[in-house]
């Protein structure tokens, strides 16, 4: 998969850990290699044998998703190993990534446009995926799509009806938190868990928007207290990840100013969250002309004192034409990025909104 750790070589990762491990099971043996016959491969296998005996008929298999099981002289299952989400990753390099229109219903053609302007096929392909409208189950076929391009999905799950505006009952926090949505959340999750491969699930983005809000999740709005969110977000987490292990969450508030509620008050905490980021776009108001250290420089300081450790991503950028060069911006942005930042991935939005953010206009 393009830029992304390979599934066989996080799994050989996994095994050096499993082979640590006190808990690890004991008394099979008699290996022999159904999958991925590579020198270092055999060599764990060498070591697992030593370790548990040199008697029995024992199996060991290795699919495409990085998993690893061990079955006895009886075919039954012995041992199985599962790669974590973060395994999938690597944190030395900087993913590229956009969101294009159309993804939503599998039109694929801007994309496309967006890879032949940029002169680069995409690591990351964003797309967004409402509970109460649109196509609400968890869409495989999309999914295997950007899978064959060599890309890994970015889905942004939102608990809204996107035709509804900030004040929607039927979507109060409140009502995640009690349960209301359990049912919905199990079923997508199981079919994400049964899809089987690694993605960003940025769930419930921007919630610490401020003004009149423009999500039904953010507090003070839609009748939503202080301390809500985060419990929402835990709840769902709760629910989504043993289902849906390969699932990386990722924590994403708006870019934070004086307007803003402190981003810190919705961080549901370092057990819930393994990427941190932020949306940051240069003059989305077409009001005044930012630079790349103007449009993120006080939210990233802010989002690196929450954590500092977690990959950082910055799930959704734009520049408009207005009031200076789109070009120079995303050369200066790229710059800075590469020498100045500590960022893993940095999402396009390449579309229409409230200015025209496509790279084709510049």
């Amino acid at each position: 998969m393009s830029g992304f750790a390979d599934p066989i070589a996080a799994t050989r990762k996994l095994i050096r850990s499993a082979l640590e491990s006190s808990n690890f099971v004991t008394g099979v043996s008699g290996w022999r290699i159904s999958r991925d016959g590579s020198a270092e491969f055999q060599n764990l296998v060498a070591r697992l044998t030593a370790i548990l005996g040199t008697t029995g008929g024992a199996r060991i298999e290795l699919d495409n998703t990085g998993a690893i099981r061990v079955f006895d002289a009886n075919n039954t299952l012995v041992i199985e190993l599962q790669p974590t989400r973060l395994d999938f990753f690597s944190t030395n390099t900087v993913y590229t990534g956009a969101f294009a229109a159309g993804l939503t219903t599998g039109n694929f053609a801007n994309l496309n446009t967006f890879e032949t302007d940029a002169n680069k096929p995409v690591s990351i392909i964003s797309d967004y995926q409402q509970w109460g409208s649109g196509t609400t189950a968890f869409r495989t076929a999309d999914m295997n799509t950007i899978r064959g391009r060599g890309s890994i999905p970015m889905i942004t799950w939102e608990p809204w009806d996107a035709s509804g505006g900030v004040t929607q009952p039927a979507f109060q926090l409140a009502d995640i938190i009690a349960g209301t949505y359990d049912a919905f959340i199990t079923t997508w999750a199981t079919d994400a868990g049964t899809w089987g491969f690694p993605f960003l699930l940025r769930f419930a983005h921007e919630m610490n928007g401020s003004g009149t809000g423009w999500y039904p999740w953010q507090e003070g709005f839609n009748g939503n207290t202080a301390g809500q969110y985060i419990t929402a977000w835990q709840h769902v987490y709760n629910i989504v990840a043993p289902l849906a292990p390969l699932a990386a969450w990722v924590w994403c508030p708006n870019r934070t100013n004086a307007a803003d509620h402190p981003a810190s008050d919705y961080y549901p905490g370092d057990a819930f969250v393994d990427w941190i980021g932020c949306d940051v776009y240069n003059n989305p108001s077409g009001a005044s002309w930012r630079d790349w250290d103007t449009t993120i420089g006080q939210t990233y300081a802010d989002l690196k004192a929450i954590n500092s450790t977690l990959p950082f991503i910055v799930a959704e950028t734009g520049c408009m034409e207005a009031l200076g060069s789109k070009a120079v911006w995303f050369t200066d942005a790229l710059a800075k990025i590469l020498a100045n930042y500590d960022i893993q991935a940095l999402v396009y939005f390449n579309t229409t909104g409230s200015q025209d953010w496509r790279i084709e206009t510049s």
